[in-house]
């Protein structure tokens, strides 16, 4: 048995090994785009294999597709399927949320702190992230950067994907409704994971069954606005609480030393609570300080402004129109009551910007709700998480780039920073290809339909691909094979981005300014 192992083994190294030695002469941007590509194909076989012919191939892939993708557009129902498919789908979903967070954050460490010596994987880095590069020497001297940060940095990802996630399953075990025929921890499990990764995928096809439980609503809205916002910001926040957590320990060993002193010298015993209560405040603040110092890979001050504050106005925006609009519509919230109202606008406000959750049936919204989602699904989340969308950073840049161009200014500018050449040519170039490519799909699909299905429909589904959303008008389950391969497509390129895309194709980068010293944003 051994020895059929390692001829096994030896047949497949011997096989894989010139494809290996292949693959890893390709660009950066090629690498992502075809290893992207073969996990969804890989996944399809897997998901066909499961369902033991039960599922035609082209939906295998679709299916496949918009899990890897984490959009949550289905042609048929989850719940329609097998138990063990729809546990390979939550594992799809929790590998395309981390992996190419993971490949971003890590390549673009790499290149800010000249690890790599590697001219494409700098090219492409500094086309898509876009990277301060002129300093890396001085960056370099002044930080020691090496392999064990890189652990660190897969490990801190790995901890608050585990803790967001751990914390969100116990929140909604314990608050979901009782819902007959289903095992109440895999509901909460999927339903959590598929949130933090802005999937929108359901075991029951969609979340009505919590429209009348305000606290699950909020949790998942919770949820999904953390997956959405970004890694990076993550770590900025988490960094920022534990400074906070960490001054506190600094105050409170100091009060503990004070008072020992003081009793010291007045002649009397320390209590042994106080001297005790001092070394572990102590030792706390040591602790914090060394694992605050080990995390990187946050993103900038003006960056995290950006996304929290452009969050923040997008989901209270979102909010306000859907209230007033569906108020009165008996078809969606009319007949809820105040406080239904509410979380139901804002669980569809966070939803509809990357998630693609829904508490009641979409197709029934007015016209005026349905173009504001379209408008929220294109802008997106922040960059280097699970969200889709042009982004926030881009559409702050560019809206920041306009009012700029009206009032004759020259530069844009956030709290104080003026943002890079760069970063707003990327910004118009990205908007630029976002529309005309989305256009462009709208068009052909109108043309490969014959007028089977209306353009407003055709035009929602699109956007909500692109944007790995998830939110439907009820399309999906009546596209014909030809269209679900254009949407797979769509999927796939929202997901690891146009820019990539054009690079693998062209091996073209991006135009560089000589005199470009501004802040670097990262956009698409």
């Amino acid at each position: 048995m051994g020895l059929l192992l390692k001829g096994i083994v030896r047949f497949l190294t011997a096989l894989l090994s010139p494809i290996v030695e292949e693959f890893l002469k390709l660009s950066v941007a090629r690498g992502i785009v075809i290893s992207f590509g073969m996990s969804i194909i890989i996944g399809s076989f897997i998901l066909y294999i499961f369902e033991n012919g039960n599922l035609s191939y082209i939906n295998s892939l679709y299916l496949s597709a918009s899990a890897f993708c984490v959009t949550g557009l289905t042609p048929i129902p989850i719940s329609s399927l097998g138990i063990h498919t729809q546990i390979l789908l939550l594992f799809f979903i929790q590998m395309g949320g981390l992996g190419i967070i993971v490949v971003t954050v890590l390549i673009g460490l790499l290149v800010i702190n000249n690890l790599s010596r590697n001219t494409k994987l700098h090219d492409f880095i500094t086309e898509v992230i876009d990277v301060d590069t002129k300093n890396i020497e001085k960056f370099n001297k002044e930080t020691k950067f090496d392999n064990s940060k890189i652990i660190r940095v897969i490990i801190s990802i790995l901890n608050i994907t585990v803790t967001i996630e751990g914390l969100g399953f116990l929140s909604l075990y314990y608050t979901l409704p009782e819902v007959d025929n289903v095992n109440r921890y895999f509901l909460a499990i999927f339903t959590t994971i598929s949130a933090f990764n802005n999937a929108g995928f359901s075991i029951l096809d969609d979340i009505t069954f919590i429209t009348h439980e305000p606290i699950p609503q909020l949790i998942i809205s919770v949820l999904i606005i953390i997956g959405g916002i970004g890694y990076p910001v993550i770590i900025f926040i988490e960094k920022f609480f534990l400074h906070i957590i960490k001054r506190l320990f600094s105050k409170l060993e100091i009060f503990g030393e004070t008072y020992v002193m003081r009793t010291a010298i007045q002649g009397k015993e320390p209590s042994q609570l106080y001297i005790l209560l001092t070394k572990i405040t102590y030792y706390s603040e040591t602790r914090i300080e060394e694992y605050n110092s080990s995390i990187t890979g946050e993103s900038n001050r003006v960056q995290t402004k950006i996304i929290l504050y452009g969050t923040l106005s997008l989901i209270l925006l979102g909010l306000f129109i859907i209230f007033i609009m569906e108020f009165n519509n008996p078809k969606t919230i009319g007949n809820f009551s105040i406080i239904d109202k509410i979380t139901n606008s804002l669980l569809l406000s966070v939803s509809c910007r990357t998630a693609g959750f829904n508490t009641f049936t979409i197709a029934n919204i007015n016209d005026p709700t349905l173009v504001l989602i379209c408008l929220l699904m294109f802008v997106g989340g922040g960059p280097q998480g699970t969200a889709g969308g042009i982004k926030i950073t881009t559409f702050v840049i560019l809206a920041k780039y306009l009012i700029n161009v009206l009032n004759s200014q020259g530069h844009v500018d956030f709290s104080g920073s003026t943002v890079s050449k760069k970063s707003v040519a990327m910004s118009t170039r990205l908007y630029f290809l976002a529309t005309s490519s989305l256009a462009t799909i709208v068009l052909l699909l109108s043309f490969i339909n014959g007028n089977n299905h209306i353009l407003q429909s055709i035009t929602f589904e699109v956007i909500s691909a692109f944007s790995t959303v998830g939110l439907s008008l009820g399309l999906t389950s009546n596209l014909g094979d030809l269209e679900k391969i254009i949407y797979i497509f769509l999927m796939y390129i929202g997901r690891i981005g146009i820019f990539t895309v054009l690079i693998a194709i062209t091996g073209n980068t991006a135009t560089t300014f000589e005199d470009d010293d501004g802040l670097k944003i990262q956009v698409g």
